[in-house]
């Protein structure tokens, strides 16, 4: 983490974890500008890392896979990676973020603000307008409310957060708004995308128009993106 990072002049396309596009057309700036990138450099201080995953029931490990339809294996990456962050000696805190709700048919946990995981890791919960479990679908109404939430309880973090890791596009818009709220950086990771989904489901293309649009904001606007698969590289 110490060596300088080097500029990357690689079609955009084969570019992995790169940052914003550069004014050259089609090609990336890989250079992380970050103010993360700076306290590496200078070995300022400990990181402190917030994973943001909104969808799903998210909850510390194990993980209950189907519990509903957003529950799947990309609860297991967030847990995964959070975990694996926490035990990194330059790292002094993991939180991650996701939706409080209060559903009688899940696991009360949900319902609670804050769930310890390990002493460098927790989970925080914020809150919006409708209690009820709400998937990926219902979600893009309560996104203000939720970015007003995170503003809220990043203000009273110690120490303050360095970085973002905004899970699917729903994320990255909140992300993006601290991005501009409070100059904090975020990293996107999309998970699966509505482009890849409409052209395995041609029926279904009408229906994905929405999200593709939120995803393609979201890739052009987070410092960082990591893919999760190769296919998405081709995209």
């Amino acid at each position: 983490p110490q060596a300088p990072v080097p500029v990357c002049d690689k079609p955009r396309r084969s570019c992995v974890g790169a940052s914003r596009p550069s004014p050259v057309p089609g090609r990336w700036n890989c250079r992380y500008k970050s103010r993360v990138a700076a306290a590496i450099a200078l070995g300022a201080r400990l990181l402190h890392i917030l994973h943001l995953s909104l969808t799903g029931c998210l909850r510390a490990p194990p993980v209950r896979y189907g519990v509903t339809g957003d529950t799947g294996g990309h609860v297991a990456y967030v847990l995964d990676a959070a975990a694996a962050q926490a035990r990194l000696a330059d790292v002094s805190k993991v939180t991650i973020v996701t939706r409080r709700f209060d559903e009688p048919s899940l696991d009360r946990i949900h319902l609670v603000a804050h769930e310890p995981v390990s002493p460098k890791l927790d989970i925080r919960r914020i809150s919006d307008s409708d209690s009820q479990y709400l998937d990926k679908s219902q979600l893009l109404d309560r996104l203000p409310e939720l970015a007003d939430a995170l503003a809220t309880l990043i203000a009273g973090m110690s120490p303050r957060v360095d970085v973002i890791h905004a899970h699917f596009a729903d994320a990255a818009w909140i992300a993006g708004q601290m991005a501009r709220r409070l100059s904090i950086p975020f990293v996107y990771t999309p998970h699966s995308l509505g482009i890849d989904k409409a052209r395995c489901l041609p029926d279904t293309v009408a229906g994905y128009g929405q999200r593709v649009a939120q995803e393609r904001h979201a890739i052009a606007s987070a410092d960082g993106i990591i893919a999760v698969s190769y296919t998405h590289l081709t995209l």
